[in-house]
């Protein structure tokens, strides 16, 4: 199921309880990021989210980072010296305990990169010059991806793909890429939910819309359907 389709849905569920209702599509965005983080939350203390390293699950999505190089004088994280790359903006939020998988693009098949998810275990990572086929990468205290490695030649990396669990959709949307590199639109991608949670989360979301909504009752037991004089005029004028 599509962003898009999952959109669809939604509206179509309330208009089925009322026909004034009139949502936009990124207010319905924002209550499906917002109730899915719930029900993986849920649903990962409860151990039914999978996170092994590398398993392929639909909850998974695939996100680009650019790369730039960070001087080393500035960092604590270098241990000889030389040049750190860091992701230009920051890593989104993963489901808690969850893991993910960082790749290079085609050019850089011929090395190993780890994903080191210590940050200060990483602080001592890259400095073997016996290791040079290595680049190692980790999220940082300051939520971005820094790459580090005794190969000077890793620094030619401009992007990096990371997959994983994560937690919010509005913080990736701007981030989905395909498999090589390029930007995809959001809309046209596969939601990150499993489809035993599609129904659940759209009824959290159509009952935190409908709230909102102006629903008149016909309580009055007097066989009249009354709902039919709403917004009629009275007539105040009085016979001659």
């Amino acid at each position: 199921m599509t962003y898009e389709e999952l959109i669809y849905m939604i509206k179509d569920e309330l208009r089925l309880l009322s026909d004034d209702s009139d949502f936009t599509n990124e207010h319905i965005e924002f209550l499906c990021s917002k109730w899915r983080g719930y029900i993986l939350e849920v649903d990962n203390l409860n151990k039914k989210i999978i996170s092994e390293f590398g398993y392929d699950t639909p909850l998974q999505q695939r996100l680009c980072l650019d790369m730039g190089e960070i001087n080393s004088a500035i960092s604590s994280y270098s241990c000889d010296g030389g040049t750190l790359l860091a992701s230009k903006k920051t890593v989104p939020a993963l489901v808690n305990n969850s893991s993910i998988v960082v790749d290079t693009l085609d050019y850089f098949n011929d090395c190993h990169l780890v994903y080191i998810s210590n940050p200060e275990r990483f602080k001592y990572q890259g400095c073997n010059k016996w290791l040079k086929d290595i680049i190692y990468a980790g999220i940082l205290p300051d939520k971005r991806l820094w790459l580090k490695s005794a190969n000077p030649a890793f620094k030619e990396i401009d992007k990096i793909k990371i997959t994983g669990i994560f937690l919010d959709t509005e913080e990736t949307k701007d981030l989905l890429c395909n498999s090589d590199g390029s930007k995809c639109n959001y809309m046209k991608s596969q939601y990150p939910i499993s489809e035993h949670q599609v129904p659940l989360l759209i009824q959290y979301v159509v009952n935190e819309l409908t709230n909102s909504l102006y629903r008149p009752k016909d309580d009055k037991n007097n066989s009249n359907y009354d709902l039919n004089k709403i917004g009629q005029i009275p007539n105040t004028r009085q016979s001659e």
